[in-house]
C-alpha cells in the first residue's frame, strides 16, 4: 500500500519495494487528491495489478479445497462508475473475478451533489458490465449527530433525508426498495 497518513499507523510505513518501489514513493493524500484520470492511471499501474493477484490466488487455494466457494469484495469509491469499472476490470484482468461485486456506501460522509444518483449509477453500471450481482457489503446513515471521533463529521444529509431517526428510517427503506427493484444480492448494515 503506499504511505498512509501521517501518525495513523501504529508501526512505521515499510514500503513494498521488491513489488514495485513506486508504491513507496506514493502517499495516500496525495493519491486521493490527484484527478480521478490520474488516480485510475496510478492504480491500474502500480497496485490493482497486484492486489489481483493476491485476491486470485486466495480464490485459487480455497477452491482447491472447496470447489463451490465464492468470492466477493467490495471498494468504497461508489459514486463513480468510471473509478469502479476500471477497479473491477483489473481484478479480472489480474485473475480476479468475484461473484458478488460490493460497494461501500457512506452518503453522509460527503457533499457531493447527487451523490444518490451517482451510487445507483455505479451500481448499475458495474452490475450491466459484469453481469454479476451488486451487493451493498456497507451502508450507514446516521440517525443524529456523532459528538466525536472519526465520523463526527459524516452528517450531511441527502435532500428529503434529514440526519435524524425518521430520516435514516427512511433513507434505509428507499435503499432497500431501490436495491430490491435493481437486483441487488443484498445490503449490509454497518453500525
Amino acid at each position: 500500500a503506499p504511505q498512509g497518513i501521517q501518525g495513523n499507523c501504529s508501526t512505521p510505513y515499510v514500503a513494498p519495494d521488491a513489488i514495485d518501489p513506486e508504491i513507496g514513493k506514493q502517499n495516500v493524500l496525495d493519491l486521493l487528491l490527484l484527478p480521478e484520470d490520474q488516480r485510475i492511471a496510478w492504480l491500474g499501474a502500480h497496485v490493482w495489478p497486484h492486489e489481483a493477484k493476491l485476491l486470485a490466488a486466495v480464490a485459487d487455494g480455497i477452491r482447491s479445497v472447496d470447489p463451490k466457494a465464492r468470492f466477493a469484495t467490495h471498494m468504497s469509491q461508489s459514486l463513480s462508475p468510471t473509478f469502479a469499472l476500471a477497479f473491477y476490470k483489473a481484478m479480472a484482468d489480474g485473475g480476479f473475478a468475484p461473484d458478488r461485486i460490493g460497494f461501500s456506501y457512506y452518503p453522509t460522509a460527503t457533499d457531493f451533489p447527487d451523490r444518490a444518483k451517482r451510487f445507483r449509477d455505479t451500481v448499475i453500471a458495474v452490475q450491466d458490465h459484469f453481469g454479476r450481482p451488486v451487493f451493498i457489503a456497507e451502508v450507514a446513515y446516521p440517525a443524529g449527530p456523532t459528538p466525536e471521533g472519526p465520523y463526527a463529521t459524516w452528517t450531511t444529509p441527502i435532500p428529503k433525508y434529514p440526519v435524524s431517526e425518521d430520516g435514516q428510517a427512511a433513507f434505509l427503506r428507499d435503499l432497500t426498495s431501490w436495491a430490491v427493484a435493481s437486483g441487488a444480492a443484498g445490503i449490509r448494515p454497518w453500525g
